[in-house]
């Protein structure tokens, strides 16, 4: 597991410093691909390495748990925090998680919920882009 520091202030330094884990695990174990599961935040910072820094040739799935793809309109603490509000919807983070992305090899595997609170709408924590192997698993109750 990987926890990024509360003084990262950018969600691109942080999925810089995935990537290096990413490194140090497929070196350590000699695997050449893993599997990644991240939540909310961390999923988006997942997907950032995978999509826009070329984590794509490393990890073959990317699950998300109640990430915010689209961005949301609800970011609780969104005042305090730089890397938080690159959660909202429009943000520049989230515009070049937009852009194409052809040949990204990494399948996603999205699981949302219509009960979450936090995702506003709540389909913003689906992933679709037309350049990507997405499936969205809607998980209500």
């Amino acid at each position: 597991s990987l926890n990024y520091s509360p003084l990262t202030r950018d969600l691109r330094t942080a999925a810089e410093l995935l990537g290096r884990h990413v490194e140090e695990v497929c070196a350590r174990t000699g695997q050449r691909e893993v599997d990644i599961v991240g939540h909310s935040l961390g999923g988006l910072i997942a997907r950032y390495y995978v999509q826009r820094l070329g984590g794509d040739h490393r990890v073959r799935t990317l699950v998300t748990l109640g990430t915010p793809h689209g961005g949301t309109a609800v970011v609780p603490g969104a005042g305090v925090h730089p890397i938080v509000r690159q959660m909202r919807g429009g943000s520049t983070l989230i515009e070049e998680l937009r852009r194409p992305a052809p040949g990204c090899r990494t399948r996603f595997v999205s699981f949302w919920s219509e009960l979450d609170q936090v995702m506003v709408p709540v389909e913003t924590a689906c992933v679709d882009h037309p350049d990507l192997d997405a499936v969205n698993v809607r998980v209500t109750g």
